[in-house]
């Protein structure tokens, strides 16, 4: 998903029009609109005050991550970054890695 349609999902999870989150940006709802369009990037600092608005640092904002969108126990909506489980291949290696650790220990004894 793109950095613009990330945006926009996050708004309308949020329920916010793009004349609200303009507003918090202080700039004009075309220039923000921009950005849900992808025509242009936001400047770093605007980065930082979207993550802030949506409870995210502005690295996972950033981010190709997936987002889970959800609804707190309050009923408020959240978002928070969607952890991959490893595949199946990753865990195996890890599993691999480890058995020779433990053989080159137990040669060294």
């Amino acid at each position: 998903m793109d950095f613009g349609k990330r945006l926009q999902k996050l708004r309308k999870h949020f329920g916010y029009t793009q004349q609200e989150i303009a507003t918090m940006l202080n700039v004009s709802a075309n220039a923000y609109g921009k950005n849900e369009r992808s025509a242009k990037l936001p400047p770093a600092h605007y980065i930082d005050q979207l993550a802030a608005i949506y409870g995210l640092s502005p690295e996972v904002l950033n981010s190709d991550c997936e987002l889970e969108y959800y609804t707190d126990a309050a009923g408020k909506p959240a978002v928070k970054e969607r952890k991959k489980e490893p595949s199946f291949a990753f865990s195996l290696l890890r599993v691999a890695i480890l058995a020779v650790a433990e053989y080159i220990e137990r040669k060294e004894k």
